[in-house]
This record gives structure tokens, C-alpha cells and sequence, in this order.
């Protein structure tokens, strides 16, 4: 910082003499300059060379003494400079330009003030307490970004509202908070962890026992604040109460209600499982085309939105047997693992030359399954026989039983199938 020799002028003087007949004393602005002076500082009427202009941001008066802010904002500061220069000034009364009411110069000792492309610095806030007279009104033209205030301003702000920042340190399982400083009442206190909360861990107020609870006045739970993280509580200091605010956040006891697991969340989407962790999905990818007609009907699965769908699709087992059918039952397996079809349709051609006029080829009659499962889709009993009739009713004696993992056929030797065929559809 530049040490300067600040000195009211000849002409703040006689401002001040003027002030005790009752004039105003106006502050104006700050100007900054970078000439060095050795000389009489009383005699000095205007800064040397000026470089900066401060607007007067924030004034106050105690007594005889008057302490104003100026702003220094490095974005408007054109090109850098050496500051060895600071003059206040003051409206002149008789409506001339602004009087050089204090003036300081630091010589040899001066601060280097960066451009606005060299430094990432905001604001600076320049602060100079002057005497005036005790008779004296005094007032400030307030410009630039607003008023300013110091670290002690700012701590005696957060003591009218209750607001307290607390030290906080741990040794072994106890949260050491200190800077209450006496303090009373219900107060709001911050602090920045630097360590976690752990379950059973306790807690101290500069020596004194206070007891930790959310605000819902339920125990805190492992992991309620981590290290390094700016943490806000309510102090009762009667009580002896830190009360954390809950925030309906994710606690232990409702993590733990948690059931997602790698294999039910998309593929490379993350998520926080019962146990606290950061995990990322592995399944239920969302590059799916499937649609429900896709699907077995009955099954669910996931489509490309991640919703769950239910398919409407059906599975097919189609064949025949034939053609030449011997006399005894035929075992046909379905071999899908889906149980029992909904439907089984079949029929049976027969040649029955038996019948046939002399010198012709015999005749054909197909025959259908008319036993219970016959062309229905609601379902079919764990064993189900039926009759193989043809178009007139007449039966050909073949028979149909349908078991969970298969189905067979039966043919009697009553009617004549050289030459036939039995085909058949099984539909889930």
C-alpha cells in the first residue's frame, strides 16, 4: 500500500473556517495521480498528473471527522501508472470548479495500479478520514458502483442479523466450533467443514457441550456434512441445540430405502445406491427397436424410451407328419420352454380308396380337429383329447392330447392313412 502524507490544503482550510458560519462542505471525488512531490502539500491546488478519477462511494461523519470511500474499478483504468498522488475535493461554494480539499503524495513509495488487460481484479475501496468543522453541514455526491463497505462494517452488519461464521475443527469423534464470542439468543451460524460428521460423533461451542439434530429434531445421520463443505445451522443458545436443516435430501435412512442396482438402471446412466455410492447402469439399454407386436405376448420389456411395454406378439410352431403315417401315436415337442399353447389347430387328409368307384383315384375328405381346442385362444387344459372328424361329422378315430411340454396324436387302425398327412399349427 502507497504511504502517503496527507495533508489538508490552505484552501480546505479556509473551507473549514467558512464551515463554522454554517456552510456546506461537499465531498466530490478522489483523484489519483502519479508525480512525485517533496514540496509545501498545504500550497498544492490540484493533482499534478492526473491518471484516475474515483467517484465518492460511501461518506460518514463522527464528530469532527468525516471518512469517505472512494471506488477504484480496474476495468476503467486505461493504462497502468504508478500511484504516488490522492486528492479529495469539494464543490466550490461559489459555483467555481472543485477545491482541492486534502492532498497526499507518497514519492518514491508509491503503488503500481494495473490497466484494465492486466490484472482480474474487480474493485478496489479507498477509504480517508478528514476533520471539518464542528459547525459545518456536510454532504457527498455518491457515484459509481454503490456503497462499499469494510470487513468490520460487514461483521457488525451480520451481528444485528443474528448471523454468526464459526471456526470449526474436529479432535477425534468431537466438532470444535469456536467465535461465538458470547453471543446469546437464536442465532444463524456458518461454517466450512473440515472434516465430515460421522455417526456418533458430538459437539463444543468454545468449550461448551451442545447437542446436533436436524430441524425436524431427528438425530444426525452419517455423512450430514462432508469436508469442505460451507455448512449452515441455527444456534440455540439456550437450549444448547445446533439444529441442521434436513432440506429433504437424501439421508442414510431414506437411501437406504433404495433398490436400484447396476443391472436395472441404463447402461451408463449413474446413480446413488443404498450404501451411498456413485454407481453407473449397465443394462436396459435405450438402442432398442422392439415394439410390442415384437414381443411375446404376455412378456414385458423395455423400449427405446425406457418405458416397461408389454408384448402382444404370438409364437408360431408349425409341421406336419406324413406322408405315410404309421398306426400309433406321434409325440411332437414344442421345444420353446412357454408351456402349453393357447391353440393347437390341425387336420388330417385321409385317403380313403376304400370308398373310391373302380377305375378312379380314390377319394380324399380331409378331416378336422373338433375336440375342445379347435381354432380357440383361451387356453388349453393340462390334458385335452379330441375326436379327428371330417366336414360330415364322420370320425376318423385320431386323437389329440396336449401336455406342458408337448402334444401328441394318435391313430387308429380303423381308418386307412397310406398316403395321408397331418399337419398342424401350435399357437402361443
Amino acid at each position: 500500500m502507497a504511504n502517503f502524507q496527507m495533508t489538508i490544503t490552505e484552501a480546505g482550510l479556509n473551507l473549514i473556517a467558512a464551515g463554522m458560519d454554517g456552510d456546506t462542505i461537499c465531498f466530490t471525488k478522489f483523484i489519483m495521480g502519479d508525480s512525485a512531490y517533496s514540496g509545501d502539500l498545504t500550497q498544492v491546488t490540484s493533482v499534478i498528473t492526473p491518471k484516475f478519477t474515483l467517484p465518492i462511494g460511501q461518506i460518514t461523519r463522527r464528530d469532527n471527522q468525516v471518512t469517505i470511500k472512494g471506488i477504484l474499478t480496474f476495468r476503467l483504468v486505461p493504462t497502468g501508472f504508478t500511484w504516488r498522488e490522492l486528492g479529495l475535493f469539494v464543490k466550490d461554494p461559489a459555483g467555481g470548479s472543485d477545491i482541492l480539499y486534502a492532498y497526499g503524495n507518497a514519492g518514491e513509495e508509491g503503488d503500481y495500479i494495473p490497466g484494465a488487460d492486466e490484472t482480474t481484479l474487480n474493485e478496489r475501496v479507498l477509504q480517508l478520514t478528514v476533520a471539518v468543522s464542528s459547525a459545518s453541514e456536510v454532504t457527498a455526491e455518491i457515484g459509481g458502483s454503490g456503497i462499499f463497505v469494510t470487513y468490520e462494517e460487514m461483521n457488525a452488519a451480520l451481528d444485528d442479523l443474528g448471523l454468526v461464521v464459526l471456526n470449526h475443527a474436529k479432535s477425534g469423534s468431537v466438532h470444535q466450533f469456536t467465535g461465538l464470542d458470547g453471543r446469546e439468543g437464536l442465532l444463524l451460524g456458518r461454517f466450512l467443514a473440515t472434516d465430515r460428521f460421522a455417526d456418533g460423533d458430538t459437539a463444543t461451542i468454545d468449550g461448551t457441550v451442545y447437542q446436533m439434530q436436524t430441524t425436524d429434531g431427528n438425530p444426525l445421520e452419517d455423512g450430514m456434512f462432508t469436508t469442505g463443505a460451507g455448512v449452515e445451522m441455527v444456534i440455540d443458545t439456550g437450549a444448547k441445540l445446533l439444529n441442521f436443516k434436513a432440506g429433504g435430501g437424501l439421508t442414510k435412512s431414506k437411501l437406504a430405502l433404495a433398490n436400484a442396482t447396476e443391472d436395472t438402471v441404463f447402461n451408463g446412466k449413474t446413480f446413488y445406491a443404498g450404501d451411498r455410492t456413485l454407481r453407473t447402469g449397465r443394462a436396459l439399454s435405450t438402442k432398442t427397436t422392439a415394439a410390442a407386436r415384437d414381443i411375446l405376448s404376455g412378456k414385458t420389456a423395455y423400449n427405446e424410451l425406457g418405458r416397461l411395454i408389454t408384448g402382444t406378439g404370438r409364437t408360431v410352431l408349425a409341421g406336419s407328419i406324413g406322408p405315410t403315417i404309421e398306426y400309433k401315436t406321434y409325440t411332437i415337442p414344442y421345444g420353446n420352454n412357454l408351456g402349453k399353447p393357447k391353440a393347437i389347430l390341425a387336420y388330417f387328409n385321409v385317403w380313403v380308396d376304400g370308398y373310391a368307384t373302380p377305375g378312379q383315384q380314390p377319394s380324399f375328405s380331409p378331416y378336422f380337429f373338433r375336440g375342445a381346442v379347435s381354432g380357440q385362444l383361451n387356453g388349453l387344459s393340462t390334458a385335452v383329447s379330441g375326436t379327428m372328424r371330417n366336414q360330415n361329422q364322420s370320425s376318423a378315430n385320431t386323437t389329440l392330447t396336449i401336455n406342458s411340454d408337448s402334444f401328441s396324436v394318435t391313430f387308429s387302425k380303423y381308418d386307412y392313412v397310406a398316403g395321408s398327412e397331418f399337419c398342424y399349427i401350435c399357437i402361443w
